[in-house]
């Protein structure tokens, strides 16, 4: 935080529910965790838990959770504004979005700057030259989080989040400059038209060998932490010429956030 100051970068908390350590009690969300503490669950496993018997007990624990985690980034951010997204896109699950939504009135946050992960798949359907290179697990996730925004769609209108589109699903490990730059038009058009914001959402950071046999990182994204597509995605938030194309839909008075 102290790097960001005297900027105009924002600020956004990464909540999270599947990877490392809680930051409540573990006796108070002993549903959630093991007992060192870790996270039990991938998103499929609190998909789950989510909609099975039991399940108040679990979406309270994952209230409890968020909300310890919202106030600790509370109390280091001081007076900025923060924003909200989730790790590995866990806000989509209609358990865990209305506790985060409950919580946020709760302490009385403008629910602003959330990212709902909504990728529109038609502008990457109507892309022929493209379909080669998609990802068929991503294409699920893509389909998979469509869905589940369904489900969410109308407490999403009733929260007042602002409306916004993200690239960043079928594209995600490897977001190159020339895929993101042939899908953008089309997409644009969309988000237009919806008077929606895009986000572009890059991982541009990764781990080392030393890094990544921590107890804090889950053994199944081994792989996408170590994925050799963060160092693309890396050189395309440096690229000139990226920047420029953005630049060029910004000056047509509608924002493209680049996050």
């Amino acid at each position: 935080i102290r790097l960001i100051e005297g900027t105009d970068i924002e600020l956004r908390a990464h909540l999270n529910l599947v990877e490392g350590k809680c930051v409540s009690k573990k006796e108070d969300v002993n549903l959630l965790v093991d007992k060192e503490g870790f996270f039990r669950y991938s998103f499929t496993g609190i998909l789950t838990r989510t909609i099975l018997p039991g399940r108040k007990k679990f979406c309270r624990q994952i209230e409890i959770e968020l909300e310890n985690q919202i106030k600790t980034v509370q109390a280091a951010a001081g007076n900025r504004k923060i924003g909200f997204d989730s790790h590995q896109h866990t806000f989509m699950i209609r358990g865990v979005f209305l506790g985060f939504c409950r919580i946020l009135k709760k302490l009385d946050i403008p629910p602003e700057d959330v990212r709902i992960s909504r990728e529109l798949f038609l502008p990457f359907l109507k892309n022929i030259s493209l379909w080669h290179t998609y990802s068929p697990v991503n294409i699920i996730k893509n389909l998979l989080l469509n869905f589940l925004y369904f489900f969410i769609r109308k407490d999403v209108y009733a929260s007042g989040i602002e409306k916004r589109l993200i690239i960043g699903i079928i594209f995600s490990g490897y977001m190159d400059e020339d895929r993101i730059l042939k899908i953008l038009p089309d997409y644009y058009k969309t988000a237009k038209k919806k008077g929606a914001d895009i986000e572009i959402l890059f991982h541009p950071g990764y781990l080392t060998e030393n890094e990544i046999h921590s107890p804090l990182v889950r053994k199944s994204f081994m792989k996408f932490y170590m994925n050799e597509g963060r160092y693309v995605e890396g050189a395309v938030l440096k690229s000139k010429s990226f920047c420029r194309e953005i630049e060029k839909i910004r000056n047509s008075k509608e924002n493209i956030q680049k996050k």
